[in-house]
Formats: structure tokens, sequence, C-alpha cells
């Protein structure tokens, strides 16, 4: 059920509907389960091949604050600019974020 799910919302809607439907689930309130289902759907099974399966797993990594995975899934993406932003000036934001951060906890531990 959970696969007819991101389907539907992937494959079956186009432009500012699969914009509105993305944007709702990467906001769902998953368990783990769901979570392992989601990614593995997407990433692995059969999801993998529809239109923005990888955007929805680095915009899902991301809305749950896991910079590791965000930075994972994208590695290899670019696209173009919109508003002087694509994946790849997210992604360094991501990791300058991250870096930041994992200073920030050297020097409060210290």
């Amino acid at each position: 059920m959970f696969e007819k799910l991101l389907n539907f919302v992937l494959a079956n809607s186009a432009g500012a509907i699969r914009a509105t439907r993305s944007v709702e689930l990467i906001n769902l309130p998953l368990d783990e389960e769901e979570e392992a289902c989601f990614e593995e759907y997407l990433k692995d099974g059969n999801g993998r091949t529809l239109f923005g399966a990888n955007d929805t797993l680095v915009m899902r990594a991301l809305v749950t604050g896991r910079s590791n995975a965000t930075m994972e899934y994208g590695k290899n993406m670019s696209g173009r600019k919109i508003d002087g932003v694509n994946w790849a000036t997210l992604r360094d934001s991501v990791q300058r974020s991250s870096r930041l951060k994992d200073t920030s906890m050297a020097t409060f531990t210290s």
C-alpha cells in the first residue's frame, strides 16, 4: 500500500500538483519500518526509476535532519538553478553546515 502511495505521488501527477503532493509526502510522520520502506522503494526498488525519486530521497533526508543521508543521495545531483539554487548548492550548504556543527560540538565538549 505504501509503495502505491509513493507511485501515485511521483508517477501519476505532474508540475505543481506533483510538487505539492511531494512536499506532503516528505513531511509524513513515518515510523522506522515505513521510513525503511520509503528509502528501499525509491533507492533500490521499483520506485527508483520514477521521476523525482532521488530528489524525494534527498528532501526526505533533509527534512528529517539526516545530513549524511542527504549527502549520500545528493552526491551526483546538480540540475538547473531555480532562484540561484540547485542541488549542488544545497548539498554544499548542508556539508558546510554539518562541518560547522561538528566543530561547535567539539568546542562545546572540550
